[in-house]
């Protein structure tokens, strides 16, 4: 079998190309599409179920029984993750020989970096699509339906390029699913941290054009939507122009979403420190409808650390970040990410990191022992750190963030929180559940009639990952 990487003439249609292809015999089957990663990938797939929807009429699915053709959304930030698709495409292989015209389709970040290695592993897979092509898998689809009508044995069809203007100006008409969202505001990154694929897999920082971003949020206003979230691999690095031509940063594009009728609520991630500007930090003070929550990943405490990981800030810098967002907002909500036992790693390199812990004060944070992942710099470095050494310096960490989390959140209890009632609760058949300005999810009882509204909640009871609450 060999791999096709397919040239396709450019859509004429903004937003609706995808309508111009009709297959009847797809019309109304099931569509399967399964995520891992970030909130991008979770993005980029309701993407692919409403590109898919519009061009051969499928419908989502919640199981591959139900389905025609199954999906999976891929990230390769973390070895394992990685594994766990092909574990899961030996799966998919099973299904697929149970019936005669089920298509599998690998998209996202391991299938622009590892076309050829699924190719091998999985020859079973028909199409391959990385994350700056999404736009165009109704017409690998197509291609590949076409084949197997003709009983042809067609070459895997594959396209991981990277388009990127082409691909936001082909995104579908937003529909909404609930009363917040996702838009995704900008693409890729530049950066190059020595341990991440992300530039390899999804390309260099390309911005969303201003009033692409502003119509996407109208129409999702429109149809209800109340809480935004902007999202970028780099968010906060967003760069693009107005129409006449005057530079439009990230802190004036979130002054501009927010006079957007309804949205009442504004997040954003995931950010860098290097572009936490004054001008950024000063949004948390000058517009209401941002939260009170930043997630901004340290990576770590060790400005030796860093500066092989190539993050571009030390120590000292991100705590003036944090200074700064602290005396605007004292009682802001902050989370941020963890890599314990880089290449290199001293025990002194991991205190500094627990005492940067211990100063800041996360209220939710993620952290995870290093792994090398193909074609990074950091790969290269000789992993000298032991794997139980690894194992215990993350306990530690985890122990004191999880210590971390349950103080700042029992602190909430008895408190009152503004909180965005978002969907039935999933504690109880008889309450409702919605989100507060800090991120936590609140559970209580309220009129279904409410979904979709800001009401007032007094926190009654902190619980494992929510809380307790009662309407005022």
């Amino acid at each position: 079998m060999s791999i096709q990487t397919i040239s396709l003439a450019p859509i004429s249609e903004k937003g609706g190309g995808s309508a111009l292809i009709t297959n009847k015999d797809y019309q109304n089957k099931g569509l399967f599409v399964q995520t891992y990663g970030c909130q991008m990938n979770e993005y980029d797939s309701q993407k692919i179920g409403e590109l898919l929807q519009q061009s051969h009429g499928l419908n989502l699915v919640d199981d591959t029984e139900s389905a025609e053709v199954a999906i999976v959304n891929t990230c390769s930030v973390r070895e394992k993750a990685q594994e766990k698709v092909f574990t899961l495409l030996g799966r998919w292989k099973k299904w697929k020989e149970k019936k005669a015209g089920r298509i599998i389709c690998v998209g996202g970040c391991v299938a622009s970096q590892e076309g050829e290695l699924i190719r091998r592993r999985a020859p079973f897979v028909d199409i391959v699509f990385g994350p700056q092509t999404l736009h165009r898998l109704p017409q690998l689809l197509e291609q590949t339906i076409k084949g197997k009508q003709s009983h042809l044995k067609i070459p895997l069809s594959m396209d991981i390029s990277f388009p990127e203007v082409e691909k936001f100006d082909r995104l579908p008409i937003p529909v909404a699913n609930g009363v917040s969202a996702f838009v995704s505001i900008m693409e890729g990154c530049s950066k190059y941290c020595s341990f991440c694929v992300v530039p390899y897999t999804r390309g260099e920082e390309f911005s969303r054009p201003y009033l692409s971003v502003m119509e996407e949020v109208r129409e999702l206003s429109r149809q209800g939507v109340r809480e935004v979230t902007l999202l970028g691999q780099n968010v906060n690095a967003y760069i693009a122009e107005f129409e006449d031509g005057s530079p439009c940063d990230f802190s004036t594009l979130l002054t501009e979403v927010a006079t957007i009728e309804h949205i009442d609520r504004l997040r954003f991630t995931t950010s860098h420190p290097m572009e936490m500007t004054n001008d950024i930090i000063q949004c948390f003070q000058s517009i209401p409808q941002l939260a009170n929550q930043l997630h901004l990943p340290v990576q770590s405490g060790s400005d030796s650390i860093l500066n092989r990981m190539k993050r571009g800030y030390t120590a000292l810098e991100y705590k003036n970040i944090i200074r700064r967002l602290r005396e605007i907002k004292p009682d802001i909500h902050l989370s941020s990410d963890f890599i314990v036992g880089f290449p290199g790693e001293t025990e002194e390199d991991f205190m500094q990191t627990y005492r940067l812990v211990e100063e800041v004060k996360f209220s939710r944070s993620f952290s995870f022992i290093y792994s090398a992942r193909p074609g990074t710099p950091a790969s290269a470095l000789p992993d000298d750190v032991p794997l139980e050494t690894k194992k215990q310096r993350l306990y530690r960490l985890q122990e004191l963030l999880a210590q971390q989390t349950e103080e700042i959140e029992n602190q909430l209890v008895g408190t009152t929180q503004a909180v965005l009632i978002e969907r039935l609760s999933r504690k109880s058949d008889n309450q409702v559940a919605g989100r507060a300005d800090n991120n936590v999810v609140v559970n209580f009882s309220a009129d279904t009639d409410l979904i979709g509204q800001f009401v007032e909640v007094k926190i009654t009871e902190r619980l494992t990952n929510s809380f307790r609450g009662v309407l005022l």
